[in-house]
């Protein structure tokens, strides 16, 4: 930032001055560009410190914003895989925990994460009960795909409930 004010005001000078910076022939017939006044001078380089100022401080205020928005992101991003995975293992105390500590924080309190988590949450509580129980413990998944292989009584009875179900 610095080194492009300091161009400016080379670059001003330059036109009231004419020192001789921008005079480097490179084409003989190109005549020599006139001189200005102090007061031209001195009214460009404010009109292009502003606009590059300006400029700057856009640019600055868009990457700090990008970069806080990115930080809210992948901490959003975070809670939710720690609550997703409570709430797989349908450890439900756990991820309601989690969940109002997130909503607590700053990052959670205006997210959009929050209601639609929170509304899991209470449907997942309101099945549990409904759950058999060797589902809910910790080793469900190899309870799980042991039964299901070994169970051939729960075909004949599922074919008896979906026979009025058939054409």
């Amino acid at each position: 930032r610095n080194v492009f004010i300091v161009y400016l005001l080379v670059k001003s000078l330059e036109e009231v001055y004419r020192f001789g910076l921008y005079d480097i022939p490179t084409d003989m017939r190109r005549e020599a560009r006139p001189r200005i006044t102090l007061s031209a001078g001195l009214q460009n380089f404010m009109i292009r410190g502003l606009l590059f100022m300006c400029d700057f401080s856009m640019t600055k205020w868009f990457a700090t914003s990008t970069r806080h928005h990115e930080e809210v992101m992948d901490e959003s991003v975070a809670v939710a895989t720690e609550i997703g995975e409570c709430l797989v293992r349908f450890d439900l105390q756990k991820a309601e925990a989690l969940l109002a500590q997130f909503s607590a924080s700053e990052t959670g309190k205006d997210n959009r994460l929050v209601s639609p988590l929170q509304d899991l949450l209470d449907n997942l509580k309101m099945y549990k009960p409904y759950l058999p129980a060797h589902l809910l413990s910790r080793d469900s998944k190899t309870d799980l795909l042991s039964t299901v292989g070994d169970d051939d009584s729960n075909d004949t009875d599922n074919e008896h409930d979906n026979a009025h179900l058939q054409p």
